[in-house]
């Protein structure tokens, strides 16, 4: 809690907690709730991209993660 960064990037799939759970504990935390969150995610289904939206997300990211598409999400969500 003590670390504020401006984006973070979250797996939709994570050992104990989906990565659309933890971006609702992200999003209804006050001291978290700002920070964007964009998905990372081997399943490229728009049902798959609208359930991170859903959970707070603001972009997405399809696996294996182009580097040049990766910094410019980066770039954008800082950049607000």
């Amino acid at each position: 809690e003590s670390v504020h960064p401006k984006v973070i990037l979250l797996d939709v799939s994570m050992p104990e907690m989906s990565g659309y759970e933890t971006c609702k504990h992200l999003k209804d935390n006050d001291d978290t709730a700002n920070i964007d969150v964009i998905f990372v995610s081997a399943n490229e289904s728009i049902d798959e991209k609208l359930k991170g939206y859903d959970a707070g997300g603001s972009d997405s990211l399809n696996k294996p993660v182009q580097p040049l598409e990766l910094i410019s999400k980066v770039w954008t969500a800082v950049a607000v």
